[in-house]
């Protein structure tokens, strides 16, 4: 632990791409039951928090791939290689299918 421990930075935690596409389904679910604007900003928020998670075109694990986190190394964030993480493109994929729904 204390191995693991002395690599981190404060506030420079690995960050997660899992829960951004879970998250906007949420929101999208309370906006089809409320129809409240704000259900629907925030389903897009962390829509669009998803899609920005997506691995750039020159990856080395190529281009719009769904990585299970970005971890800092030499101060930028890069993906693990858990990428593509199933689980994450299962989860954008009905992030997706919310999105259309509630499209105006």
């Amino acid at each position: 632990m204390s191995s693991r421990d002395s690599l981190l930075q404060i506030g420079q935690e690995a960050q997660w791409c899992i829960f951004n596409p879970i998250i906007s389904v949420i929101y999208g679910k309370k906006y089809q039951k409320t129809h409240k604007k704000e259900f629907l900003e925030l389903q897009t928020k962390y829509f669009n928090r998803s899609l920005a998670q997506l691995t750039p075109e020159n990856s080395l694990f190529g281009g719009f791939k769904c990585p299970e986190l970005y971890y800092l190394e030499n101060g930028n964030y890069v993906p693990n290689d858990a990428t593509p993480l199933l689980w994450t493109q299962a989860h954008l994929w009905i992030a997706f299918k919310f999105m259309e729904q509630n499209s105006i």
